[in-house]
């Protein structure tokens, strides 16, 4: 299994189960159970460790539902199981590298390098938003392209025209 990572907020720690899923070595079922998992985390002397498995689980379950057959995970009576490798689930896989950077202080990027990840980040999410929700999507992220207006109280009165929502109700403050 790969290392845990040091946070141990529950995206972070799921993120690192699908990691270790697709791309370390889970026996020919693509299977950890709670008891390994459990081991690691223990070794890694991670708090709660009861309570971090519980929202593993959760968390997982919370994305098989939300994302159905494009997501790589399966939870069962003991633990995890993928779909398939991560070839099977590139742009999901993708995603999942991108964002354990967070969570690892050696896969840190300089600043060019971070914004430019952040952004193939935004465009992929919107790309598969736009698919599975069969919607339209709006890119709100900085900086801001037209047409949405780089003016934050003006991007957010464009995203409402948008999706057909009234602006307004709240305090807006000059220059925000």
């Amino acid at each position: 299994m790969i290392a845990p990572p040091v946070s141990v907020h529950p995206n972070a720690l799921s993120d690192w189960i699908e990691a270790c899923l697709l791309f370390a070595s889970a026996g020919p079922e693509g299977t950890y159970s709670f008891a390994e998992i459990q081991r690691v985390l223990e070794e890694a002397e991670v708090p709660d460790i009861e309570g971090q498995l519980t929202n593993i689980l959760l968390t997982t379950q919370t994305r098989q539902i939300a994302i159905g057959g494009a997501y790589p995970v399966a939870t069962y009576g003991a633990g995890f199981q993928r779909h398939g490798d991560w070839q099977t689930f590139a742009p999901y896989s993708f995603l999942l590298l991108l964002s354990l950077r967070h969570y690892y202080g050696e896969l840190r990027w300089n600043q060019r390098d971070t914004l430019r990840a952040a952004k193939l980040f935004e465009f992929l999410c919107l790309l598969a938003l736009e698919k599975y929700l069969k919607a339209k999507v709006v890119r709100m992220g900085f900086p801001r392209r037209a047409p949405v207006p780089a003016n934050f109280s003006r991007a957010v009165e464009y995203l409402c025209a948008q999706c057909q929502e009234p602006f307004g109700g709240g305090v807006l403050i000059a220059g925000d």
